[in-house]
């Protein structure tokens, strides 16, 4: 309808009432307008979540979410990019390296990033549902992109080194036109 309802005055008074509980708040209040899909009125209050309090991370998490309803990738990329090297033992680095490599995927010349960060999250969080969900992406970037190796011999995402010719496990994908990548056990 328009009209700002109870709810709502009482989120926007909160936080000047009570500014010590005004970081959990705004996130709450951000939670809820994600959940409520108010995306504009969601990251108004995610984005005032100080940085370095108690709900910090979550709240910038819960912009990331929200930045993925827009779909401009080189946001996402960056938002994720400067959560991670903000916060290189946070909580959720497995999502949030995820989240980066689905957007470094769907940019330009992005792809081969991408297959680097997902291998880091399969083999840095490998009980997480992330992992868990790499093989399926990791089959629909290659098979959209086409992207493969023009080498005779193939290189480690990761780190650029030759694949070894026999290791004791090796996994790979073929893309649609046949090119094939291939990734070996860390050394």
């Amino acid at each position: 309808t328009g009209r700002i309802g109870l709810p709502e005055l009482a989120l926007a008074r909160l936080p000047r009432q009570l500014p010590l509980l005004a970081d959990w708040l705004h996130y709450q209040a951000a939670r809820s307008y994600y959940l409520a899909r108010d995306p504009k009125r969601a990251l108004l209050h995610a984005r005032q979540v100080a940085p370095n309090s108690i709900a910090g991370a979550d709240a910038e998490l819960l912009v990331g979410d929200i930045l993925r309803l827009g779909g401009d990738p080189a946001e996402i990329a960056a938002h994720y990019r400067k959560y991670l090297g903000d916060h290189p033992d946070g909580i959720r680095l497995a999502e949030a390296r995820f989240r980066l490599a689905e957007a470094r995927e769907k940019q330009p010349a992005g792809a081969d990033e991408a297959l680097a960060i997902y291998r880091k999250v399969a083999i840095g969080a490998p009980l997480s549902r992330w992992a868990a969900t790499v093989p399926l992406a990791l089959l629909t970037s290659l098979a959209c992109s086409g992207s493969g190796g023009s080498e005779s011999r193939a290189r480690c995402a990761e780190c650029g080194m030759f694949v070894d010719v026999a290791p004791t496990w090796r996994t790979g994908v073929t893309t649609a036109d046949g090119a094939r990548r291939l990734f070996d056990t860390p050394r």
